[in-house]
């Protein structure tokens, strides 16, 4: 069953996702996960270190029809705000939006649930590639964003759908999170933003 996310959370969890970058001094993509998990001080392990009875456990918790765990959150009675691990096996472009989704849910203070996933997914979606920052690219294609953003190639077709959507309302101009963004971020991908109308 698929659950929407509330239409009030979008715009809060955009406004999340900006004053956490100005926070962590991010201005720059693709995006910089380790400092964003750092400005939340939330250790960043690599997946082996965890301990075996945490991979057991979350072994026998994981769906075998979801895709495989690359990055998880866990709390750890010694950390305050708990410790991401993550796979390093898996590319940098899988990490970047898997780190960042775990630490959407710490950002967002969730407990689980399906609403929980879907407002991760969508807080890690806004902060590798918005659809306001895929609109200052030369080109938009599903090679160059995955490119210009560090993400996968299926990662950057999500991010053009969710870009065609945004497109496709019947705004005139951004809106206020969304010239904040646009104030924020001054590269993507090696190249200066010059702001284009909306």
């Amino acid at each position: 069953m698929n659950v929407k996310i509330p239409k009030s959370h979008f715009d809060l969890i955009e406004g999340m996702v900006v004053r956490l970058f100005q926070r962590a001094g991010i201005r720059e993509l693709p995006l910089d996960y380790m400092a964003l998990c750092d400005c939340l001080g939330i250790p960043l392990l690599k997946k082996t270190q965890a301990s075996p009875s945490l991979l057991t456990a979350l072994e026998e918790l994981h769906d075998d029809s979801a895709p495989r765990l690359s990055a998880f959150y866990a709390k750890d009675p010694r950390l305050p705000h708990g410790v991401i691990y993550y796979d390093d096996s898996e590319p940098e472009t899988r990490n970047r939006f898997s780190v960042t989704h775990e630490a959407g849910h710490k950002e967002l203070r969730h407990e689980g649930g399906r609403l929980a996933e879907e407002e991760a997914n969508f807080f890690a979606g806004c902060a590798v590639a918005h659809p306001v920052l895929i609109h200052q690219l030369r080109q938009i294609g599903v090679g160059a964003v995955a490119s210009a953003f560090g993400i996968g190639r299926d990662c950057a077709e999500k991010r053009i759908a969710r870009y065609n959507r945004w497109r496709e309302r019947n705004v005139r101009d951004y809106t206020p999170v969304e010239k904040e963004l646009l104030r924020q971020i001054r590269r993507i991908g090696g190249q200066d933003v010059v702001i284009k109308p909306r």
